[in-house]
């Protein structure tokens, strides 16, 4: 007959697993906000792709066909691409949210680890964001947290993160998600509608 486990016994509630987890960006985040054209969805792949062609095309044709000075650039490039891919794959893997039953914790590249209690966390937003005000400029999705007094403790571009993993942090507080991706906000107007975003 199998036993209960002497921790339960006591009255010890099972741990939550909405207690302490750590959530990190999400490669496939990119990929879910619908309304971008597939060429926006799939640069990373484009890029890529060039990147991959432009060393075989420089294997495969003769040396003396190709002009000096396309030769140069055309490794100049390769180069760059070569020395900057590690760093922004650092930067990009570098972001974490560590979220405990208390504190939420979100480190990102090279800046300090902003802390705040995950019960300050009283109202919820998402909306679009223009970064230019230039059309057509298409919005990006962001989803802002905010503290009783009304300033936005947390902003997140959800083109990093999953949904579904963000959720985790306020609804077990019992806090609603407001406004729609539809609702599209300029960037320089951020500071009025959401004070302290970003």
């Amino acid at each position: 007959m199998a036993t209960v486990p002497a921790s339960l016994q006591s009255g010890d509630r099972r741990p939550d697993p909405d207690d302490d987890f750590v959530i990190r960006p999400s490669w496939r985040a990119g990929r879910s906000w619908a309304k971008q054209p597939a060429f926006v969805k799939y640069r990373k792949h484009m890029l890529g792709f060039i990147v991959a062609v432009q060393p075989l095309v420089l294997l495969t044709m003769p040396f003396t066909h190709i002009p000096r000075y396309l030769l140069e650039v055309s490794v100049g490039i390769s180069v760059v691409f070569v020395l900057l891919l590690p760093l922004y794959l650092w930067w990009y893997k570098s972001a974490a949210i560590r979220v405990t039953a208390d504190l939420i914790v979100i480190n990102h590249f090279l800046r300090r680890p902003n802390v705040i209690k995950r019960h300050d966390i009283v109202r919820v937003a998402r909306c679009g964001v223009v970064q230019v005000d230039i059309s057509p400029i298409l919005p990006q999705p962001v989803v802002f947290m905010f503290g009783a007094d009304g300033r936005c403790l947390v902003s997140l571009w959800m083109t990093r993160w999953n949904w579904n993993d963000l959720e985790r942090i306020w609804k077990p507080l019992g806090v609603s998600v407001e406004g729609s991706w539809d609702d599209v906000v300029l960037q320089a107007k951020l500071a009025s509608r959401f004070p302290g975003a970003f």
